[in-house]
């Protein structure tokens, strides 16, 4: 009973139940931003880098049914850049980074926002004496690339013994048959620029704050990804790439409260199970993971923070649904 003479209601018990279950996981294994921004999965010989992303490094939380079942993977190569200019501009911190680095510029499709070509700029090399890169651009500047997917089975086999995998949209869908787990590796080219597509969205208007100034300035400094895939309406345009935001979607969803990371995983597990069809072909697909998280993201910014009340779990899930609906 509450001392204010009024009765619990069964949702509040229920939705503080959940929210005093759901415990958070420890900094050290909550994936944050300053730990994962480049990690060597091998040797750096193998001019290989990887970043783990997704439901796993976003959600910070153990729920008591989990519903992460595999694990996502941007495999990038440390020899090669892209650039929102044709002129390369080079970060102040290059460690991460091999001697020669190829060169590449973005170029939008104008009918479909996000996704570009990526045309050679030039190359680049380090000069130790004078400690900077040089760069040698090309002469003809016409030449358009698609990846090498031969790197990613070769990345893949100096990993792992054995594995079996298939092509899923941009990602291998990886399964490792000594471990039985499941790993979306997707081959990508990094840009530590913020991309001209994306230029207004760290001053657009926020009625709540949310994100705040420090966690958008940190989500531009890291810039974004360019990754292998296709728009539905041009599946047979084999130069076309797409804009990936992953490592700023996982320093958004960091910075979550609670009660919103529970959120988040309750619409995501409900829908997974009942909604979401399964195995289905990309280019039948009606919804999928990424939809839910677009409306919390969405809904994060647009409402204020007393709404997300740890009494009001079931509500505020059931109001997200309903806005999936519309």
């Amino acid at each position: 009973m509450r001392t204010d003479g009024r009765d619990r209601s069964m949702e509040e018990i229920i939705s503080e139940f959940i929210f005093c279950t759901c415990q958070l996981l420890p900094k050290a294994y909550a994936f944050k931003c300053d730990s994962m921004l480049i990690q060597n999965m091998s040797e750096r010989t193998s001019q290989s880098w990887s970043l783990i992303c997704g439901s796993t490094a976003e959600l910070s939380i153990q729920p008591l049914n989990p519903c992460v079942t595999d694990y996502d993977w941007l495999y990038f190569s440390a020899t090669q850049l892209a650039f929102t200019e044709d002129v390369p501009v080079m970060v102040k911190d290059a460690s991460s980074l091999f001697d020669t680095i190829e060169c590449y510029t973005i170029e939008p499709y104008p009918k479909y926002p996000s996704f570009v070509r990526l045309r050679l700029l030039g190359v680049m090399h380090y000069n130790w004496k004078c400690k900077q890169y040089e760069f040698k651009p090309v002469v003809f500047r016409d030449g358009y690339i698609t990846p090498a997917l031969i790197t990613t089975a070769n990345y893949l086999t100096e990993r792992f013994n054995t594995f079996t995998e298939m092509l899923s949209g941009p990602a291998f869908k990886c399964q490792l048959n000594a471990e039985g787990v499941t790993y979306d590796i997707v081959r990508g080219i990094r840009c530590f620029q913020w991309p001209k597509e994306s230029k207004d969205w760290p001053k657009r208007l926020r009625d709540y704050a949310w994100p705040t100034i420090d966690i958008i300035t940190e989500v531009v400094q890291h810039g974004c990804h360019v990754v292998y895939a296709q728009h539905r309406s041009c599946r047979n345009d084999k130069l076309q790439w797409r804009l990936s935001f992953s490592f700023a979607e996982v320093i958004l969803l960091q910075s979550w409260t609670k009660i919103q990371q529970i959120v988040y995983h309750l619409v995501r597990f409900f829908s997974k199970r009942k909604l979401i069809q399964k195995d289905c072909p990309k280019e039948d697909e009606v919804l999928c993971t990424y939809h839910l998280k677009t409306l919390m993201l969405w809904t994060c910014e647009e409402m204020p923070p007393e709404w997300w009340n740890p009494s009001r779990v079931i509500s505020i899930c059931f109001e997200l649904l309903r806005k999936l609906l519309k």
